[in-house]
Order: C-alpha cells, then sequence, then structure tokens
C-alpha cells in the first residue's frame, strides 16, 4: 500500500512547483508525507472515477475491518452494507469524483463490531491527476448517537425478555432438523431446560411424531418461505402434545446452511384450537377473496373501502386500497346512483341490486356491472362490492351498432347513386348530343359545355357513394397524381370550407402509379376532411405535397413495411392541434374515433389503411401535440409500358371511327336513359329496337330471331331483371351479344347467379363516345 502512496505522491511533487520544497529543506520528502497518511485518525482513500480504489491508511481498515494489506481494496460502498440506505449521498459523491469536483456529504458506516458512526466524507481531485480524487472520512462523535445505542440495548434487553416468557415455543433449527436454540417454554415441553437442549444437540425430528411438511417431499429446501403443520410433540413422561408449527424460513447464499425458526403453539386448549381453526377459515377466506375473477370491495355506509380485492385492482384501479373512498373511483355521473345504492342495500336488507357504471377518467376509464349486497353479521353496517368488467362487451355492442349503422347507410347510399346514375347518364347523354349539334364558336356551345362537366363532377361524387357500400366497380388503372390533384382540388376547396387555405405542391417529373383511382381520391378526401375537422372554427391550412422517393430512400425510411423499389409520395399535413401520443397508435383501429358520439363511424382511417394496402403502398402519420399531424402515403410508382398504353381507355377527343351497323335490342325501363341510348346508337348507324321491361324484351327477340346482333340491356328493372332476362335470351338465342348497363358494380351482379353465361358491362352513367366504343368493340369491326 505505501508503495502505491509514494508513487502517486511523487507525480503530485513532480508537478506540484515550489510547494513541496520546504520538505526537501529540512530532509523530510516523500517519506514524511507517508507516514502523515498512514497515522492519520480519519480514513483516507485514494481512488480513480471508475471506483477502483489505489490505497487507503490504516484507519480506513480498521473500520472496514479488514487486514492492512488486503487487495483489491473495497469501496465506501462495501461499509453500506445493513445501514439506511444513502445510495443517493453516496452518488452525489461519486458524481462529483467523476467531474473532477470537490464535494461533502454525511454518511452512516457500520464497523465490524456492528456500531455505527455518523462521518463527514469528503471528496476532492488529486492536483495535477486526471481522474483521481483522494477521500476522507472524519467521524461526527455525539451525544444522540450513544443514546441510540443505549436504546437499542434496551430493546435488545426486552425482547429477550419476551423470547424467555413467551406463552408459545420458539426454537431455530438448522435445515437437517439440529436444535440450534430454544426458550424455556418449549424446553419445558421435552423435560429439560435451554442450555441442556442445545448441549444435547437434539434433532426436532425425533421429538415430533410423524412426518413434517419441510421435508415431506425428501427436498431440503422448502416451496415458500412461509409453511405450517399441525404434529404430535413427544414431551416428557410420554406426553404427546398436539401443537401448530409455523417455519420462518431464511433464505441465505447457502441453502443447507440456512437457518430455519419455529413458533410452536399448544394446542390442548380448546380455546387455542378454535382460535387456530378460526385464523384458517379466515386465511381461507382471504384467499379465495382475493384470487376472484371478479372485483370485490367491501365498504362501510360512507363507502369507504374496508377491503379490497387484486381482481378491482387490475381491472379498474391500481391506487386502490384501504381507507379510500370508492366513490372516488366512479365516474362522475355515477357517483350519486353508487351512493343511493349502497344506502338502499343497508336500509332495506336487500341482497341484490346492480347498476351499469363507469370507473376512471380519460383514456382509462371501464365500464362494469356493479352488484351491491349487505354483509351480514357484520359488526359495523358495511356491504360487498361485486364488479363484472364488461367494457368489452360494451365495445363489441357500439361496433355492432356503428356496423348496422354503417350496412344500413351503405345500403342507402346505393339505392340513391344507382337513381342519381340514371338520371346523369341522361344529362350526359343528352349534353353530347347537343354538343355534336353546335360548333365550338357558338355561344350555346360554352353552356352546354359547362353542364356535362357538372354532371361528371356529379358522377365523380355518386362514384364515391358507390365506392363506400362497395357497390363500385374497382378497376386499377394508371393514373397521374399530378393530375388527379389538379381535378379534385376544386372539390376539396368546397369541402373543407372558406377558412382554411388549401395548397398543393407537385413534385418535378413525378411517377405515375396505378391504382384505383376513385379508391385513392376517397383516402385524399378522408384526410383532408379529418386535417379540416381537427383545426377546428378558426381553420388553418391544409398542405398536400407530392415527390418522388428512390428505393434507396424508400429502405432508409425504416417504417414497418414500404413498397419494394421506387415510390411516388403523396403528404396531406395541417397545422391542427396534433394527435396525443397514447392514441396516436390506434387511429387505424376500425371503429375508432375521436370525434364526437353522431360525427364520426371511426371507419374513414381504417378503410384508407385498407385501400392504400391493397394498392401495395403504406400509410404513415407523423404528429406532435401543438404541431399538427402529417400522413404520408408511399404508392409503388409504375413504368408504364405499350401493353398498358394500348389498354387505356379512349379520349373523347380522339378522332376515331366510331359508326357501325346492325340490330340492336335496347331494354331499359328508364325512359330518358333509353331515349338517349336509341338516338345515340341511331346516329351512329345501327338500328334501334326498343323495350321497356324484359316480358316486352322477349316479345321482340320472339318476332326477331335470329336477326337480333346485340342485346343492351338494364339489370334493375321490375318484374323481370337482367340476369332473368340473360336465362331466356340464351334460351331463344344463344349467341347473341349482350351488354349490360347499370349504377351497381358489375361484381354484384355477377356474383348474384354463377351461372350466367360471358356478357360486356358498361357502368352507368357513360358518355356518347363511351357507349359507341363498348357497343363497337362488342360487335366487332362490322
Amino acid at each position: 500500500m505505501a508503495g502505491l502512496l509514494r508513487g502517486l505522491i511523487s507525480v503530485v511533487r513532480l508537478h506540484g512547483g515550489s510547494k513541496y520544497h520546504g520538505l526537501d529543506a529540512a530532509g523530510l520528502g516523500v517519506e514524511a508525507l507517508i507516514a502523515v497518511v498512514e497515522n492519520a485518525a480519519d480514513p483516507i482513500l485514494i481512488g480513480n472515477d471508475a471506483g477502483h480504489v489505489y490505497y487507503a491508511n490504516t484507519a480506513y481498515f480498521v473500520l472496514a475491518g479488514l487486514p492492512n494489506d488486503s487487495f483489491p481494496i473495497p469501496g465506501i460502498a462495501s461499509l453500506l452494507h445493513g445501514v439506511d440506505a444513502q445510495a443517493d449521498r453516496l452518488y452525489r459523491l461519486q458524481k462529483a469524483a467523476r467531474n473532477g469536483q470537490a464535494a461533502q456529504e454525511e454518511l452512516k458506516f457500520s464497523d465490524p463490531q456492528g456500531v455505527r458512526s455518523r462521518f463527514d466524507v469528503r471528496v476532492a481531485p488529486m492536483q495535477n491527476m486526471k481522474g483521481v480524487s483522494v477521500w476522507t472520512l472524519r467521524r461526527i462523535e455525539s451525544a444522540p448517537l450513544n443514546a441510540n445505542l443505549a436504546a437499542i440495548q434496551k430493546i435488545k434487553d426486552m425482547l429477550f425478555g419476551i423470547i424467555v416468557n413467551s406463552p408459545v415455543g420458539l426454537a431455530a433449527i438448522k435445515r437437517d432438523g439440529r436444535l440450534l436454540a430454544a426458550n424455556p417454554r418449549f424446553a419445558g415441553w421435552i423435560g429439560t431446560d435451554s442450555l441442556s437442549l442445545m448441549a444435547q444437540e437434539r434433532n426436532i425430528r425425533d421429538l415430533i411424531d410423524g412426518p413434517l411438511s419441510l421435508w415431506s417431499s425428501g427436498e431440503t429446501s422448502p416451496a415458500s418461505s412461509i409453511r405450517f403443520d399441525r404434529a404430535i410433540l413427544l414431551g416428557t413422561e410420554g406426553v404427546r402434545i398436539p401443537v401448530s408449527i409455523t417455519y420462518l424460513i431464511n433464505q441465505g447464499e447457502n441453502n443447507g446452511d440456512n437457518d430455519v425458526q419455529l413458533v410452536i403453539r399448544d394446542l390442548r386448549d380448546e380455546t387455542a384450537i378454535d382460535m387456530i381453526s378460526h385464523e384458517e377459515d379466515e386465511s381461507r377466506f382471504l384467499h379465495l377473496f382475493d384470487i376472484a375473477p371478479v372485483g370485490i370491495l367491501i365498504v362501510d355506509s360512507d363507502a369507504k373501502i374496508l377491503e379490497v380485492n387484486t381482481a378491482f385492482r387490475q381491472r379498474f384501479h391500481e391506487s386502490a386500497s384501504r381507507g379510500g373512498n370508492f366513490v372516488d373511483l366512479v365516474a362522475q355521473d355515477y357517483r350519486n346512483d353508487v351512493r343511493r345504492k349502497i344506502a338502499e342495500a343497508l336500509a332495506q336488507n336487500r341482497h341484490e341490486s346492480h347498476i351499469e357504471i363507469q370507473i376512471g377518467s380519460g383514456e382509462n376509464i371501464r365500464s362494469a356491472q356493479l352488484y351491491v349486497t349487505r354483509l351480514l353479521e357484520a359488526d359495523t353496517a358495511s356491504v360487498v362490492l361485486y364488479l363484472v368488467d364488461i367494457t368489452e362487451q360494451k365495445n363489441l355492442e357500439l361496433q355492432f351498432s356503428q356496423s348496422q349503422k354503417m350496412q344500413a347507410v351503405g345500403q342507402l347510399a346505393g339505392g340513391i347513386a344507382h337513381d342519381f346514375n340514371n338520371l346523369l347518364t341522361a344529362i350526359i347523354g343528352y349534353s353530347d348530343l347537343l354538343l355534336g349539334r353546335h360548333n365550338a364558336g357558338d355561344p350555346s356551345f360554352s353552356d352546354i359545355h359547362q353542364i356535362k362537366q357538372n354532371a361528371s363532377r356529379a358522377a365523380n361524387l355518386v362514384r364515391q357513394l358507390l365506392a363506400f357500400s362497395r357497390q363500385q366497380t374497382l378497376k386499377p388503372t394508371v393514373v397521374s397524381l399530378t393530375d388527379m390533384l389538379a381535378e379534385l382540388s376544386n372539390l376539396l376547396r368546397r369541402l373543407i370550407g372558406d377558412r382554411v387555405e388549401l395548397k398543393m405542391t407537385h413534385g418535378r417529373n413525378l411517377g405515375m402509379i396505378k391504382a384505383d383511382q376513385g379508391q385513392l381520391e376517397n383516402v385524399i378526401i378522408n384526410l383532408a376532411v379529418n386535417a379540416r375537422d381537427a383545426m377546428g372554427p378558426n381553420g388553418g391550412t391544409i398542405r398536400i405535397r407530392t415527390e418522388n422517393v428512390s428505393a434507396s430512400e424508400a429502405r432508409a425510411l425504416d417504417h414497418a413495411w414500404m413498397p419494394p423499389g421506387d415510390c411516388v409520395l403523396v403528404e396531406v399535413s395541417d397545422d391542427g392541434p396534433g394527435i396525443p401520443k397514447e392514441i396516436v397508435g390506434k387511429i387505424f383501429e376500425p371503429f375508432f374515433t375521436t370525434k364526437e358520439v353522431g360525427k364520426g363511424t371511426g371507419l374513414g382511417l381504417s378503410t384508407a389503411y385498407g385501400i392504400i394496402k391493397q394498392q401495395g403502398g403504406n400509410i404513415y402519420v407523423v404528429s406532435e401535440p401543438g404541431h399538427g399531424a402529417v400522413f404520408k402515403i408511399y404508392l409503388p410508382r409504375f413504368d408504364e409500358d405499350e401493353t398498358d398504353v394500348a389498354a387505356a381507355p379512349v379520349a373523347d377527343s380522339e378522332p376515331v371511327d366510331l359508326t357501325g351497323k346492325g340490330l340492336i335490342l335496347l331494354v331499359e325501363d328508364e325512359e330518358p336513359v333509353r331515349a338517349f341510348v336509341s338516338r345515340a346508337l341511331a346516329g351512329k348507324g345501327y338500328t334501334v329496337l326498343e323495350a321497356s321491361s324484359g316480358e316486352m324484351a322477349l316479345e321482340l327477340m320472339r318476332a326477331n330471331a335470329g336477326h337480333i346482333d346485340l342485346m343492351i340491356s338494364d339489370v334493375m328493372m321490375p318484374n323481370m331483371d337482367g340476369a332473368s332476362l340473360l336465362k331466356e335470351i340464351r334460351a331463344l338465342a344463344p349467341k347473341t351479344r349482350v351488354i349490360f348497363i347499370s349504377g351497381y358494380a358489375e361484381d354484384a351482379f355477377r356474383n348474384n347467379d354463377d351461372n350466367l353465361d360471358d356478357f360486356a358491362f358498361l357502368p352507368k352513367p357513360f358518355t356518347l363516345r363511351q357507349l359507341a366504343a363498348r357497343v363497337k368493340e362488342v360487335m366487332g369491326n362490322n
């Protein structure tokens, strides 16, 4: 140890300047410093900031109860064992040492004899040695400390008296059963005294008739630290004493040497037997009470909690405890009902009364069925409260109600959209007929064009209604996001209102995507409307931004799932209050909504999530409270090839020959639609036979058997619908081509009957050019 100190002091003197010249002049030098430190009355340590001790003087080893040459040297923390927790004070000293600062704290240490003393502990950096500190421990002598020692000794004397005069037997044994100590009561039962019993090294197994549970399984270690037994103690002169034995097992590092304390009670007194039986019954009741799968509380007339079981704490309120008031845990709106039910149970001796309540507040609220029962034969007026958790049941009921509502709304939307499509078909069709008779310079041309444009916008709204009701034919096409958002901007501005500003930023050379445009528009509209609602009546700004994202950039985002390869990003952000952290992970769950009852279905974002996933993309939200929300949609970029270009629909402006010839049977119960289609096809060179019902169509088919080249029929008609008509037509003219027109989905029609033959389909509403192109395609090149 002195060698380490000598080296450290030499380093200090080397860099210490002239302050050590006096020692050198006196001929003392390093050895004098070593002697001073070694013989100091106060313990001294030198160590680094990592907790390693380089040196300790003799006083420190005396305090630690170690030889002077012990190594490694234990740190100060080892002296705190068995003393009040003072980790925070020691931590402040260690932190100061690491920072090269001086600090001082008062700590309590115990010496090898167990005497506790207070020390003034100081730490200071060692000059010119980075990371090395000197620790000095100075004992604080005080009269109160000596008084405490006297008080402790007095307590020890009292405890000894209690043990000697205890009315129950007390003993300590080794794990193998050897007796280590026993009080006079236990020794007297077997006809000896305490000192003689310990000198004899008796074994408890020899004093008990029958096996004990401590060794019943042949194990040397018990299953728990406390065990109970009933046994027969073999007393003096053959007396058999019924006893109860409680084992208190000390769990130490060496299981084989663990000591076991025994508390032995004499059961010969009938009162003692009744007491044990009562204690066992009470113990069994408390066990059943605590493991019950429902929340149980016992409360007094003021709802003060007398007992509460584990299930209630786990399911309803973790902080519930004895002495608290149950009503304070109940949601505000239900507190008066709870008080009333408790009062009724006490006043009317009613054994069962229940109500539905809520417990907690905010996001932690739970629903429960509360049963109130008076506790009979109780010393005080009290009741038992049973709480059955029905939170999940209420959520399921709410979801079922929501789903029924959404199904009804969907059916209504589909029916309205179907009828509206018939009107739009007529409006768009007659607009096309008028545009065919007016040149671009005609004053009426722009008015007619405006009529057609607004009808087309209405058709988009109807398409969204049909998609919502799952009655729209949804097919992916190559989509330009720039064009789609530009067309959608007018609708978005009307939806978000005048107080919300819409800003769009289009990325340069934005890639194409292949997706269902109607579904994608629904997602953008839903996000914009949610952003508007989040910003409140004061409004704000909604920003929609697009950009290309390379495959490497997408991988670097480290989201849960990203499309492979290059992506196109659509970002929708707002200036709202943001989404709280506790619910941001739930926003895409079905039926989850933060809106008031009646103002949200809880399906918007979950539907958006499903749509984007079906398109092969990913939707991700970034939000911080007070900084709005940003929804990022990543869609796989599509490299358009020749096949996809050829398959793209023919634009109205392309100069394609759509004339033809042949006999067409038109079946449509809506007169305006039938008139428009008939005129349009006649204008393209076809001969048209009109029928307003399925029955009339069959008559015309029989009258012109073998001459009709194509039948165009509505799907939904009174009496005979399109499916029934098709079966009859196939029997009369199997080779007749068929085109169905409908405001409902093609898939919905096909799924109604798996036996239907192949047919073409044209969804309503359609333009004159779309009608002529579809007929031309089905008829061939004639």
